[in-house]
This record gives C-alpha cells, structure tokens and sequence, in this order.
C-alpha cells in the first residue's frame, strides 16, 4: 500500500510537467499562457481532493472512492495521450479534468488506509 502514494505523486508531476510544455511547444502558448491554460487542473484538483475526503470520512469507507480515482485517472490520462499538435485547446483543458478527479481524490484518500489499522487513541503518537 505504500507505493499508491508514490505511483499518484509520479502521475501527478508527470501531467502537470507535460502538459504545459506541450501547450508551448505544439500550441505557441507562452508560459503564462500555458500556466492559465492548466488552471482546469489545479482549479479542479483541490475542491475534489476536499470533497473526497470528506466522502471517506462520511461513509467511513476508503476503498471505493480510492477504486474510483485510480479508473478516472487512468481514463484521464489516456485522454491525455490522444493529444497531438492538431488538437484544439479545448480538448487539453478538457482532458485534464478527469486526470485532475482522480489525483484530487486520491491526494487525500490515501491517508484513511494509512491509518486505518491504528487504534483511535494511538493516532496522536504517529508525531513522536
């Protein structure tokens, strides 16, 4: 279970390092230009990780909205790969939104099952 995390990380920086390069170098954007065209990502990313993980705490149950992100990730990012120099702008903002989904649950999902076999009054330990 510790290498989801890391995985996540990975995917994350990847898209979010791709995405604004290729904006500039198949689309013309300046980097300003490709850093407001990437604003789907961000704008996205952290309401949806808020949201999941208050479904996490209201349902008690981690392992759904965790299987959930890693599929609308991996549909995200295989929308992502169906880019080329040809497509329109709205179709990269656009893809980025499910690839944004799934990261944004899973930036805060991931804890519950880190946490999950310790007893409730031991949790407070973990910092020392």
């Amino acid at each position: 279970m510790p290498q989801l995390p890391a995985l996540r990380n990975g995917v994350k920086q990847t898209v979010a390092d791709y995405v604004p390069v290729y904006l500039q170098a198949c689309k013309g954007a300046s980097a300003i230009g490709s850093g407001v065209d990437v604003l789907s990502f961000s704008l996205v990313l952290a309401p949806i990780g808020l949201l999941g993980g208050a479904l996490v705490t209201r349902t008690g149950s981690y392992r759904p909205p965790l299987w959930f992100a890693w599929v609308v990730l991996m549909v995200g990012v295989g929308l992502l790969i169906l880019l080329d120099a040809n497509s329109p702008l709205g179709h990269t903002t656009g893809f980025l939104v499910p690839s944004a989904l799934g990261i944004g649950i899973l930036a805060f999902s991931t804890y519950f099952p880190v946490l999950a076999p310790r007893k409730s009054h031991s949790t407070g330990d973990m910092l020392r």
